[in-house]
């Protein structure tokens, strides 16, 4: 039984160093593991050791304020919880490489995730992520506050991070990023605590799996190699990104996006009648599904679109928001208020009335969607094509003034 257990437990540190493999070390100063490095009294951690290579140590000697290991919390692995009266502090004294720069990793989930990471020495020179009630925001300071959104969320688990530097301070969620701001002045070096600054009020009530803090501004590809080595070991879904929204018909309309996850259980589709607007969920799909049909819609009616990642654990930030605006006709109903098209299969003939001089363009599309004929007009008329194949095909007219596309199948027999 000893034997396949310890079998077990190397499976996973091996699977766990796997993750890690690519992440970027350069500016490394501090990374907590739930899964590596704990020191415990009973259940409770009394010293969390660094895992960098640079040694330094997180501690909590009082046994009332140690925060507790919580096994087999999140994928198999444990976590760490802080009750909202623990913390912990650092033997790390946190300098910038370059003047203001700094980069926080966070894997959280709580009722109250401010305060996890406090870079701080007195109420001035400090890194506070995340700041504010329920960890609404990246808070730096340096003679006077800079506050972005973090856009963490309550109860669920977050994959959160955070940048500083004289350029801006951005702050990100499974991927996506939150917001952003101008840059800061120089930070002096500062003590590292967890939880909260000592005898403060701010503190944390949540769950923590891992801490990364660089002392530079990650690049955009190294700070997506920590973010996908966050996700894949915890298994949290990042953000979908490229959604495009399409139509060629009055009653659906096409989504197809960009998947950056292995372990999303699906997709929810959001819809809206407005930019902006109240989305509502629509629909769902399946694992690594990246495309989707919204059907039974209105005619001529412009729909707004958005999706995200979800599992068992989590759910991303939404995606980009897309939009499409459905036919005004469909392909069996040629005939609108004014305009009616007319085909002779006698005399090879189109005709199109109803125009009162708009400018149209009439296209004949075979079944293998090549362009047969193209012809542009601004009145009402007949139209001469080449004598058309036994096939099917499609005869649209673009009104190039109000946009209306209209649409007929015809079959020459």
């Amino acid at each position: 039984m000893n034997k396949k257990i310890i079998l077990i437990t190397s499976f996973i540190w091996s699977v766990t160093l796997s993750f890690a493999q690519n992440i970027p070390t350069n500016g490394l100063q501090i990374w907590l593991r739930a899964d590596r490095g704990t020191t415990l009294s009973g259940n409770d951690v009394a010293k969390w050791a660094d895992q960098s290579g640079n040694k330094h140590l997180t501690y909590q000697n009082k046994s009332g304020e140690q925060p507790e290991l919580m096994k087999n919390k999140l994928n198999g692995l444990p976590v760490i919880y802080f009750d909202g009266n623990d913390w912990m502090e650092s033997t790390l004294m946190f300098k910038p490489a370059n003047s203001s720069e700094s980069t926080i990793f966070v894997v959280c989930k709580g009722e109250q995730i401010q305060s996890i990471v406090r870079i701080q020495d007195g109420p001035f020179d400090q890194l506070v992520y995340p700041w504010g009630s329920h960890g609404s925001n990246f808070s730096v300071r340096n003679g006077s506050w800079k506050r972005v959104p973090a856009g963490l969320h309550k109860n669920t688990w977050n994959l959160g991070s955070a940048s500083s530097s004289s350029q801006g301070i951005r702050t990100f969620r499974q991927r996506k990023l939150i917001d952003s701001a101008a840059g800061v002045g120089g930070i002096d070096s500062i003590p590292l605590y967890l939880g909260r600054w000592k005898n403060q009020t701010e503190f944390t009530d949540a769950m923590v799996a891992e801490i990364l803090v660089y002392n530079v501004a990650l690049g955009e590809n190294d700070h997506r190699k920590v973010e996908t080595y966050l996700a894949n070991k915890w298994e949290l879904p990042l953000t979908p990104d490229g959604l495009t929204a399409m139509s060629n018909s009055i009653n659906q309309i096409h989504l197809r996006w960009n998947d950056y996850s292995n372990n999303e259980t699906g997709f929810e589709i959001y819809r809206s009648n407005s930019s902006g607007g109240s989305f509502q969920l629509v629909g769902t799909t399946s694992t690594n599904d990246t495309t989707y049909i919204d059907t039974g819609l209105m005619n001529n009616t412009a729909y707004y679109y958005k999706v995200r990642a979800v599992n068992s654990n989590t759910f991303s930030e939404y995606s980009n928001e897309s939009s499409a605006k459905t036919l005004l006709v469909g392909s069996d109903d040629i005939k609108s208020d004014q305009t009616q098209l007319y085909w002779s299969p006698q005399t090879k003939m189109i005709q199109v009335l109803g125009l009162d001089g708009d400018r149209v363009q009439i296209k004949v599309i075979d079944i293998n969607g090549c362009l047969v004929k193209s012809v542009s007009t601004s009145n009402s008329g007949t139209i001469e094509f080449q004598a058309l194949h036994k096939g099917m095909y499609l005869i649209k007219v673009f009104d190039l003034e109000t946009g209306r596309v209209l649409t007929r199948k015809l079959v020459v027999a």
